[in-house]
């Protein structure tokens, strides 16, 4: 028995059925733009002019508009009258124009995945730490596990006495301060909502574990954005790369 609950990006299925899917083939990034309409590309009643229309795939592909556009933008002003049919229509302008084209894409992601507080190997783990516990006082515990072990090993590794690192205490040295400091915003939020919920009818517990679900879904959606940006990163590389 299979069920099928349609083309969803991740934003659209959390919003209509409240999950995700961390490799969802239907997934994309949005991509703002202005100047569309100098380019003659926004007009009333053409859906496929639609900046709707502009994002990233799953693959890291740009879309057939947002490869439009920015092929039209990288081109002369001189000569997007006389080919700019040519980027309409899924033409390469010129090799040159290309170039710039995946050039100025793989900075723009680049900056992009750099704007994040926190990088794709702490979502990981934070997702990792918060997949492995059922109520956010395990969260905190773990952490401070981890913090206690890292501290543990680092004085260790100073000491004279220099031993040997246990496998365990390999694999949890290191919790960056951005997981840290995310975890530390998540407590207060929790705290808040328990002071709430005293001397009403409903369940510290129950709201806890919506904290914690919601903190869940929330982890997982930035990281597959942040997969599609860096597969976007190794398509422009590699895609400058055949231009080069």
């Amino acid at each position: 028995m299979l069920l099928c609950y349609g083309t969803y990006t991740n934003l659209e299925l959390l919003e209509h059925y409240g999950f995700l899917l961390l490799k969802n083939p239907n997934d994309k990034l949005p991509f703002r733009f202005s100047g569309l309409h100098e380019l003659g590309l926004v007009s009333p009643g053409g859906p496929h002019n639609d900046p709707k229309n502009l994002y990233i795939d799953f693959d890291g592909h740009p879309s057939f508009l947002l490869l439009a556009v920015l092929r039209l933008r990288a081109a002369p002003t001189t000569i997007r009258k006389s080919h700019g049919h040519l980027a309409l229509s899924g033409l390469q302008i010129s090799p040159e124009n290309d170039a710039t084209v995946y050039r100025w894409l793989k900075v723009e992601c680049e900056k992009l995945i750099a704007s994040f507080l926190t990088s794709t190997d702490d979502d990981c783990m934070l997702l990792k730490l918060l997949e492995a516990c059922t109520s956010f006082h395990q969260v905190v515990a773990n952490a401070l596990t981890i913090c206690k072990c890292k501290e543990q090993e680092r004085v260790r590794r100073d000491s004279p006495l220099c031993g040997t690192t246990s496998k365990e205490e390999k694999l949890s040295k290191e919790l960056p301060t951005n997981v840290l400091t995310e975890i530390g915003k998540f407590e207060a939020l929790v705290s808040l909502k328990s002071n709430k919920s005293r001397g009403s009818s409903s369940d510290p517990l129950a709201e806890e574990a919506i904290v914690l679900e919601r903190w869940k879904l929330a982890v997982s959606w930035r990281l597959a954005q942040k997969r599609i940006i860096e597969r976007c990163i190794l398509h422009c590389a590699r895609c400058l790369k055949c231009f080069s």
